[in-house]
């Protein structure tokens, strides 16, 4: 893995990510919150895998014979070793590091931290102020003394209900997963609206567990603890943020509260205009992975990383073995002497299963 394809992995996992959180926005009034949750955790883990993943997918030497054929027009015929790219990518690639260590530390802090505060604050109903799940091997609901007393019996165990299906999807092993990821890449803004979204739909999810069967006052009251927890949340921020709430994301309440009531007023279907935009954005955003991907080898060549590279195109006009001769990569001091130009060409493979090739200029070689 080079600098200069950790680089391009990492702008391509930026454009994969905004257009996955785009085409998701777009589209999702057409979808359940499983579909959701299901494209948007997808979405989020090709993003924070693209910059590990991409670099080791590069093939390192065909893409780099074809950027004469794609460019000829403005590049000569022989081009130096760039090699500001391999140092300028260096530069970058430390940058991201240093940034992707500060953020695990930061991160193992906080979660050492929220350890400390489960343990504290099992059992201790009184001082939380919304219900949870706190734990990993063997989660717990935590629910406020005033919920309780607040919220008729059905209510409660509705609530408690939504807490348990979270402990059953295992959601806080996905909030410890998912922080991680954030905290690793803090410069990958869109893994944030991913993240929201798969919060989003993670909640609502839970929520259906949680009223199968209830009657309208039980909803009516389960909304009112709802709009309670994110008016908490909303003051106070998230204490732990990998451990599981009802509160949510705030963005998302209405569309939340609506499927709780059973009302009117979600979001529409997608109409063309969305479905085509959001099209364009996926295919975009495929285009700059392909693009990072070959443009890896490209950038590499052009920096000189993969020594003098030679490209040939026939010339069927002038005889057989005629062929026009370009270079990149090419180190200063051999520019001059760099091969280029209309040769005769000969390709000769030896017994060892090496090929040699041998060139004349065209007057030479008649």
């Amino acid at each position: 893995m080079s600098a200069i394809g950790f680089v391009l992995a990492c702008l391509a996992a930026v454009a994969i990510g905004t257009g996955g959180a785009y085409a998701i926005d777009r589209l999702d009034g057409g979808w359940s919150p499983r579909v959701r949750h299901a494209l948007a955790s997808a979405a989020f883990w090709v993003t924070a895998g693209l910059p590990a993943i991409l670099p080791l997918l590069t093939h390192p030497w065909r893409p780099a014979s074809a950027v004469y054929p794609l460019a000829n027009g403005w590049l000569p015929e022989v081009v130096p070793a760039q090699t500001w790219l391999l140092r300028a990518a260096t530069v970058s690639s430390a940058l991201l590091g240093l940034c992707a260590f500060a953020g695990a530390v930061v991160f193992g802090h906080r979660f050492l931290g929220s350890l400390r505060t489960s343990r504290l604050l099992r059992g201790a109903g009184a001082q939380v102020g919304l219900p949870m799940l706190i734990g990993y091997v063997r989660p717990r609901v935590v629910m406020p003394r005033a919920t309780v007393l607040a919220f008729d019996p059905p209510v409660v165990r509705a609530i408690r209900r939504h807490e348990l299906a979270h402990a059953r999807r295992l959601d806080n092993w996905r909030l410890l997963a998912e922080h991680a990821a954030m905290a690793i890449m803090p410069w990958c803004w869109p893994l944030r609206r991913l993240h929201a979204l798969i919060l989003a739909a993670r909640e609502e999810l839970c929520d259906l567990q949680a009223l199968r069967g209830a009657d309208d006052v039980t909803r009516a009251g389960y909304a009112e603890a709802v709009l309670a927890s994110l008016r908490h949340a909303s003051r106070v921020g998230a204490m732990v943020p990998t451990v599981s709430t009802m509160a949510g994301p705030a963005g998302a309440a209405r569309r939340r509260l609506l499927a709780i009531l059973g009302g009117e007023g979600g979001p529409e279907r997608p109409g063309f205009l969305a479905r085509a935009s959001a099209a364009a954005a996926l295919g975009l955003a495929c285009v700059a992975i392909c693009v990072a991907g070959v443009g890896t080898g490209q950038c590499e060549a052009l920096a000189g990383m993969r020594g003098t590279v030679l490209h040939f195109e026939s010339r069927p006009g002038q005889g057989r073995d005629v062929f026009h001769v370009t270079a990149m990569g090419v180190r200063d001091g051999d520019v001059e002497q760099a091969l280029h130009g209309d040769l005769h060409v000969t390709f000769h493979r030896e017994t060892s299963g090496e090929w040699r090739v041998a060139s004349l200029p065209l007057v030479a070689a008649h």
